[in-house]
């Protein structure tokens, strides 16, 4: 039997398929301007954290790297027909057991698509049958309806509001909003 970490290193470096779309470990040479260009696209980004700094190719290869090197966190790219369309990071808590997934799709053109709920189920799946984590968790922000839709599609339930949260512009301040989706194998609720 392999163990945990080994399972991991497996599951950080293969393909998952799903129906419509794959996720893999992401490289060098998908840090490119396209990717960048997401990053810093105020219509994509407007519910990420990284919407704050305005990112460089460095800084995103320095992204990609310390995700890849780390024994806690996946980074996979999402592709559909090897476009490489939009991203979910998995990171994970070993000693409680769960983690937290983080996703965009950054391509306009396959937003609406069910990118976004395909990834989810695909990670799921691999966080609580083969790592046998606990419970996933996601943080939205309240205004991102999409990812509400996404989440609940992937059966998550809303466990917590923190009002007033994060600052969408000078005035106006989002909720956060977080999920959690218990593995029915080990949990009973």
């Amino acid at each position: 039997m392999l163990s945990k970490s080994k399972i991991f290193k497996k599951i950080k470096n293969q393909i998952h398929y799903g129906k419509n779309i794959s996720l893999k470990k992401l490289s060098n040479k998908n840090c490119n301007k396209t990717y960048l260009d997401w990053l810093n696209d105020p219509k994509i980004n407007k519910y990420l954290e990284s919407r704050i700094n305005k990112l460089n190719l460095k800084n995103l290869k320095d992204f990609v790297k310390k995700s890849n090197l780390s024994n806690s966190s996946i980074l996979f790219g999402i592709f559909c027909n090897k476009i490489h369309v939009g991203n979910i990071k998995i990171e994970i808590n070993w000693f409680h057991g769960f983690c937290t997934l983080g996703y965009m799709v950054g391509d306009n053109n396959y937003q609406g698509r069910n990118i976004g709920t395909e990834s989810i189920k695909i990670c799921t799946n691999l966080c609580f049958k083969y790592l046998k984590l606990r419970a996933c968790f996601a943080s939205i922000y309240s205004h991102n309806i999409a990812s509400q839709k996404v989440l609940k599609k992937n059966k998550f339930k809303k466990v917590a509001e923190i009002k007033d949260m994060y600052k969408i512009k000078k005035n106006l301040f989002s909720n956060e909003i977080i999920y959690r989706l218990y593995n029915s194998k080990i949990n009973s609720n």
